[in-house]
């Protein structure tokens, strides 16, 4: 198995451990721009995960500028930027 691929699996399995099963579904389905944002910030900091990681999300998932950007304009290269961001700086502050 390639590095890749391992990686990949781990980001799927920390998610699901840390999120519980189907984080990327929202309202009816799954919602590309959060999984892709999720899965940005996650393989980035596998060693700093936090005990309140599934109360983050929750904030994050409230959060009036995530909400625009996984909803309006999700392909905009701007909007995309800024989606990883504030998933990133949510999630696992520094």
């Amino acid at each position: 198995m390639s590095a890749m691929q391992l990686n990949f699996e781990k980001t799927c399995t920390d998610i699901v451990h840390s999120l519980g099963e189907k984080p990327f579904h929202i309202r009816n389905g799954m919602n590309s721009a959060v999984y892709d944002s999720i899965m940005f910030a996650f393989p980035n900091h596998f060693d700093h995960h936090r005990s309140d990681l599934k109360s983050r999300f929750v904030h994050l998932m409230d959060d009036d500028n995530y909400k625009v950007c996984i909803h309006s304009s999700t392909t905009d290269e701007t909007v995309i930027g800024m989606r990883m961001r504030i998933a990133s700086e949510m999630l696992f502050p520094q």
